[in-house]
């Protein structure tokens, strides 16, 4: 199983290279929908975002999130 911290890496690199997503640990969930890769935890909803459709990469992070 994934480590947060591993879950978190493939979430940026995927979003990087514009590669959809599924994966998931106990705590944290990465997955694409609709040309948008998100980063879930189960307790906090959408932490991350990002865009697959757009030429730059572009992140959008919840400030306040414990991860």
């Amino acid at each position: 199983m994934l480590s947060d911290l591993d879950l978190v890496r493939e979430f940026v690199y995927n979003s990087i290279q514009k590669k959809d997503i599924l994966l998931a640990n106990r705590s944290l969930t990465a997955q694409t929908v609709y040309n948008i890769n998100h980063l879930a935890t189960k307790a906090e909803g959408i932490i991350a975002t990002a865009q697959l459709n757009t030429t730059a990469s572009e992140f959008l992070i919840r400030s306040n999130s414990s991860h």
